[in-house]
């Protein structure tokens, strides 16, 4: 799904910190357990969080056209599907239901023309 959302200038720390403030602005029931975790080699992954059902969500996001985002978001779903069973121990307490693989959001203001066909 794509949502399309008007914003001015604004930099990457203060849209992070309206997304962690508010998560439901995202997407609704959304309840953020961890910030920039970095990964293996796959780039830092703003967000993970679980929706209201318990699935994993992974968050990026730019305040750019930034199509290598795409790139790099999917890369880190495969990373976060290889590591399972460290995340089961990780968050435990957050009943994330690994019945289904992560769900991939991506904010920007843009992509170009190539990265939507």
């Amino acid at each position: 799904m794509t949502v399309a959302l008007h914003w001015g200038q604004i930099d990457k720390e203060k849209l992070r910190d309206i997304i962690f403030k508010n998560p439901e602005f995202v997407q609704q029931g959304l309840n953020v357990i961890d910030t920039q975790l970095g990964t293996e080699e796959e780039g830092v992954i703003e967000f993970l969080a679980v929706d209201k059902c318990g699935r994993l969500v992974l968050i990026n996001f730019d305040t750019r056209e930034n199509d290598n985002l795409i790139v790099s978001s999917l890369s880190q779903v495969q990373w976060l599907t290889k590591i399972e069973n460290v995340l089961k121990r990780l968050y435990v307490k957050e009943n994330v239901n690994f019945d289904h693989p992560p769900l991939l959001l991506i904010i920007a203001p843009f992509f170009s023309e190539k990265a939507k066909a």
